[in-house]
C-alpha cells in the first residue's frame, strides 16, 4: 500500500527510530526497521508485546549518592511503532490509563508514535472479550485496509505532510473519575454501565468473579507449571516490583513483576498468599477479568493469543473463559 511506504519514509527522514515486526531466529520480534515491513508480517501478531518499550523490564528510578537524590538522565529518542495490531492498540489504552500519573512512563510516552495496521476491516474481527471499535483503541495513525485514520495533531500532521487522505477519529474516553467508579461499583455492580463498559466485559467479569468453585481451576492447577511465560508475553500485564540496591551505586529500580513467581506475594516471615499453580492461575484470571474492569472500566485481555502461544502445556485463555460463560448460562437455566 502506498500509504505505508510514504508514512515510513516521512518518519525516517524526521529522525524517528522505527520499530515493527521483523523475523529473527524463527520468531516475529519487534525490532528496529530500515524499511517498511511487508504486508505478510504486518498481518501477524508479534511473538513479543510492545509493553517493554513503554515500561522496560528493568529501569533505574532514583540514584543515591551521599545526601543527594537524582533521577537518571536517560536519552528519550523519538520512536514510532509501525504496524501495531488492533489488539496492541487496545492494550496501549489500558497502559495509558494505568500509568497516566507515572512520570517515567509519561516522559517516555510523549516521544512515541503508535501506528496501527489491519489488512482487513475491523468489523471482520470477532472476540468474546470486548467489542472491537477503533474509537476505543489508542493510536496516532491507523491503517485499516485501504483507509487511513488519524487521532490527534501528531497523526494528522504526518498524514497531511505525506499528502494522504484520512479521516480524523476521536477517542471515546470515559469522563468519569475512576475513584467514583470504584465507590459506586461497591454499591451496585450495574453502575459499571455508566462508564460505557460493554456487555461482554461485564459478563466475563461476573463469570470469573463467581467461579471460585468451578472445577476448571482444579484442572488447570494440575497442568499449569507456574512458569510465568503467559504474563511475560501478555501485552496488558503491568505489575512491577521496586528494588533498592545498596553499595557504591545506591539506587532504586523498577522491574517487571510476575504473579506466578514465588516471591510475588511473599511477605515478612516467609508467608505467601499464592502457594500453588491453582491459586496463581485463578489470581491471574481474576486480576485480568475482574479487578481491571472494576478499577478502569477496560478489558484486561485483548485476545491477542500470545499467552496461549507461549504456554508449554497449551492452556487456552479463550476456551477457559468460554467454559466459564457456559457454566453461568447453565446455572441460570436451572
Amino acid at each position: 500500500m502506498e500509504g505505508i511506504q510514504k508514512v515510513f519514509e516521512y518518519l525516517k527522514k524526521g529522525g524517528y527510530k522505527i520499530f515493527g515486526p521483523k523475523e529473527q531466529d524463527g520468531e516475529l520480534h519487534i525490532l528496529e526497521l530500515d524499511e517498511a515491513p511487508p504486508a505478510e508480517l504486518l498481518n501477524k501478531v508479534s511473538d513479543r508485546p510492545y509493553k517493554y518499550f513503554f515500561t522496560p523490564a528493568r529501569e533505574i528510578l532514583l540514584n543515591f549518592k551521599k545526601s543527594k537524590i537524582s533521577a537518571p538522565k536517560n536519552e528519550k529518542p523519538k520512536i514510532a511503532f509501525f504496524g501495531m495490531s488492533i489488539f496492541d492498540c487496545k492494550a496501549l489504552e489500558l497502559y495509558d490509563e494505568v500509568f497516566k500519573d507515572d512520570f517515567y512512563y509519561q516522559e517516555r510516552r510523549k516521544n512515541i508514535l503508535a501506528i496501527g495496521y489491519s489488512s482487513q476491516p475491523l468489523k471482520n474481527y470477532k472476540t468474546i472479550f470486548f467489542e472491537i471499535d477503533l474509537g476505543s483503541a489508542v493510536f496516532d495513525i491507523f491503517i485499516e485496509s485501504a483507509k487511513l485514520y488519524a487521532r490527534g495533531k501528531a497523526g494528522e500532521k504526518i498524514l497531511k505532510r505525506c499528502g494522504l487522505k484520512y479521516k480524523s477519529i476521536e477517542y471515546k474516553q470515559n469522563k468519569e473519575d475512576p475513584a467514583s467508579l470504584v465507590f459506586r461499583v461497591k454499591l451496585r455492580d450495574n453502575t459499571l454501565k455508566l462508564r460505557g463498559v460493554d456487555k461482554k466485559i461485564l459478563a466475563i467479569k461476573k463469570a470469573v468473579e463467581n467461579s471460585a468453585e468451578s472445577k476448571l481451576w482444579d484442572e488447570l492447577g494440575k497442568i499449569c507449571l507456574a512458569c510465568g511465560k503467559c504474563t511475560i508475553a501478555c501485552p496488558t500485564c503491568y505489575c512491577f516490583d521496586l528494588e533498592s540496591k545498596i553499595g557504591p551505586d545506591c539506587r532504586t529500580e523498577r522491574c517487571a513483576g510476575n504473579c506466578f513467581y514465588d516471591d510475588f506475594t511473599r511477605i515478612a516471615g516467609g508467608h505467601k498468599f499464592l502457594n500453588n499453580p491453582k491459586e496463581k492461575i485463578f489470581f491471574w484470571y481474576y486480576h485480568k477479568f475482574v479487578r481491571i474492569p472494576f478499577g478502569y472500566g477496560l478489558p484486561g485481555c485483548t485476545d491477542c493469543g500470545r499467552c496461549t502461544a507461549v504456554c508449554p502445556v497449551g492452556i487456552n485463555i479463550k476456551k477457559n473463559i468460554e467454559r466459564l460463560l457456559r457454566e453461568v448460562k447453565s446455572k441460570n437455566e436451572k
